[in-house]
């Protein structure tokens, strides 16, 4: 590191990895929904709210909207029956019926009921769905990444 940029008195960066993927490990590896493991006492999940987790390797079931609304009931059994057989998380998206966000939302507000907190749910490309049933997680396809405004 050029000398300009140096912190004074701040020790230089090891190159050593940290114990759960040091080389050799075979440490349980965990992916947090928000960040790594935060200082103590510091971090960006207020005080008392439990953090998602998803054990990895992960088994995650993808359901659509649609499904939920033709039948409901048989969606609830089958996402029900995975996660009981060891599912870790859900993945929900839009589908192609003529629903649209509203399907979604009633999808999400009867997936996180039926879930609690057994598995986590992601939403499919919904970031505004995802915070307004609070679910753990979204996963974004390239096209939806594309059209993120970052503010920028």
């Amino acid at each position: 590191m050029p000398a300009a940029l140096r912190t004074p008195g701040a020790r230089p960066a090891s190159r050593a990895l940290p114990p759960p993927f040091a080389a050799g490990s075979r440490t349980q590896r965990r992916v947090a929904c928000g960040s790594a493991q935060p200082a103590a006492g510091v971090g960006i999940f207020p005080a008392g709210q439990r953090q998602a987790r998803v054990d990895l390797p992960a088994l995650m079931v993808e359901i659509r909207a649609d499904a939920f609304a033709s039948d409901p009931r048989a969606a609830a059994a089958g996402v029900n029956a995975a996660v009981t057989a060891g599912a870790t998380a859900v993945v929900l998206g839009a589908g192609s019926g003529d629903g649209g966000a509203a399907a979604l939302y009633d999808a999400a507000v009867q997936l996180k009921e039926l879930l609690r907190g057994r598995a986590a749910l992601l939403l499919l490309d919904r970031t505004d769905i995802a915070s307004a049933v609070d679910a753990e997680g979204v996963v974004l396809s390239a096209a939806a990444w594309e059209r993120l405004d970052f503010g920028g």
